[in-house]
């Protein structure tokens, strides 16, 4: 999980996303399975936690959904914006993945979320502009 940097890595720089995202349901999407006595079934958490990447077989094969770290453990920035650290630590040269629908869909499938239309929900989980705090 060396490649993940989890959410408060970019809250030193993101406070203003950060701070928008904790109000959205992917800031608390692993509470929705705790509720429903699902936190250890590995075919929901794929989707409820942040990964390192999307391979889920190998996600498996390695347990990573069973050993995740508290920050990790909801859909945070890295899930939708791919993995961190190079950027948190390189910011100038490495990029995060710019968001489109095609990221959105490999969760919220029609299986999982049978009312999911993109340009009406994109809205509800948009970070502000992406301001970035001076250190």
């Amino acid at each position: 999980m060396k490649t993940m940097a989890g959410w408060k890595k970019c809250q030193e720089c993101h406070t203003g996303q950060t701070g928008f995202w904790q109000t959205t349901d992917h800031s608390r999407s692993l509470r929705s399975l705790v509720t429903d006595n699902q936190q250890y079934n590995e075919d929901c958490l794929l989707c409820h936690v942040t990964l390192p990447y999307y391979d889920a077989e190998r996600v498996r094969a390695d347990r990573l959904l069973l050993q995740l770290p508290k920050n990790l453990q909801m859909v945070g920035c890295e899930s939708c914006h791919g993995s961190g650290a190079a950027h948190a630590g390189d910011p100038e040269s490495v990029r995060t993945v710019k968001v489109g629908e095609k990221v959105c869909l490999t969760c919220h499938t029609p299986d999982h979320d049978d009312n999911f239309i993109y340009l009406e929900k994109i809205n509800k989980v948009r970070c502000p502009a992406d301001i970035v705090n001076e250190q």
